[in-house]
């Protein structure tokens, strides 16, 4: 057989394929919003289906279920651990009224760098003054 003869039996076999889908879908058969109809073999695993409400609440109760029971199984490894440094820690004896605090300490300052008094004076005195300059200059704009 000849290769244009081919090709041209399988457009026309296209063309009537094309045609049918189009007919179904206009009936109300399955619509073609996700991208390929099923007649082209579209891999019907990768549709996303909509999941009812019912649906959604059944897993979310069984993710609960299992997020339970692994914060459960977790505490009972971790409650030997727990129990032996409860019991090791030392219990403070209880303060009465009597009893004086003492003041609690200054915090300690990071850096070790300071500004002076007169320095914190100039550059607010500076930062005032390029405040005045740009309101100045704004009235000055809108007024001409």
């Amino acid at each position: 057989m000849d290769t244009n003869k081919i090709l041209a039996d399988l457009y026309a076999e296209h063309s009537r394929i094309t045609h049918a889908i189009a007919a179904l879908e206009s009936l109300g058969g399955a619509s073609n919003k996700g991208g390929a109809s099923f007649a082209y073999g579209a891999n019907r695993m990768a549709r996303r289906l909509p999941m009812s409400a019912a649906a959604k609440k059944k897993l979310s109760i069984a993710a609960k279920k299992r997020w339970a029971a692994r914060k459960a199984a977790v505490a009972e490894e971790q409650a030997p651990k727990k129990a032996a440094k409860v019991a090791k820690k030392k219990t403070a004896p209880k303060k009465t009224a009597m009893v004086t605090r003492k003041a609690p300490k200054p915090a300690k300052i990071a850096s070790a760098r300071r500004m002076s008094a007169a320095a914190r004076k100039r550059i607010g005195e500076a930062t005032k003054a390029r405040w005045a300059a740009k309101r100045a200059a704004a009235a000055g704009a809108t007024t001409a």
